[in-house]
């Protein structure tokens, strides 16, 4: 069930949760209004509705086997304002690659995992992604991000160094 609120991790009495952060091995956007360019060097991941431009971001987590996941977020650092809704989708197909990939061969959206209200710029954003990160340590993942409004949202994109999406995990 999507959720907007970040959970807590939670462990048992004296445990003291580990953390490990994974950072996206490819991340792109396409955009209809350019719809045979790519944007894989983008310092920025660029996210609207009109024209219609989807982040992808490709994550291993083989990092994440053998542990035991209390949560897992996605988390993301804005660098443009928007107060539209994004939705975070699964991608099954995770074959494309950073610095080929365009709005004409981009992999098809799969099922929002969840939503998140957009936010100003230079704060950060962390949606929950617990279950589906659970149901897949060990595999590469691809997530999408689309945005609901025509107020266009940019997140760094891994490029942005200590600004790079992540995947932070507590077990």
């Amino acid at each position: 069930i999507p959720t907007n609120t970040p959970v807590a991790p939670t462990s048992p009495p004296g445990v003291t949760p580990q953390i490990i952060s994974i950072n996206p091995t490819a991340d792109t956007f396409v955009s209809s209004s350019s719809p045979s360019k790519n944007f894989g060097s983008n310092s920025s991941l660029k996210i609207d509705s009109v024209p219609v431009k989807i982040a992808y971001l490709k994550f291993n987590l083989s990092p994440l086997v053998g542990k035991s996941i209390i949560a897992a977020n996605l988390k993301l650092r804005i660098s443009s304002s928007s107060k539209s809704v994004q939705s975070v989708k699964n991608i099954p197909d995770t074959s494309w690659i950073e610095s080929v990939i365009t709005y004409n061969t981009r992999p098809a959206m799969g099922v929002e995992l969840s939503n998140f209200p957009g936010g100003s710029s230079g704060t950060w954003k962390e949606i929950p992604l617990t279950t589906y990160i659970t149901a897949n340590i060990g595999n590469t993942i691809t997530i999408g991000i689309e945005s609901t409004g025509a107020d266009g949202m940019d997140i760094f994109s891994k490029e942005g160094g200590v600004n790079s999406p992540q995947i932070v995990a507590s077990y």
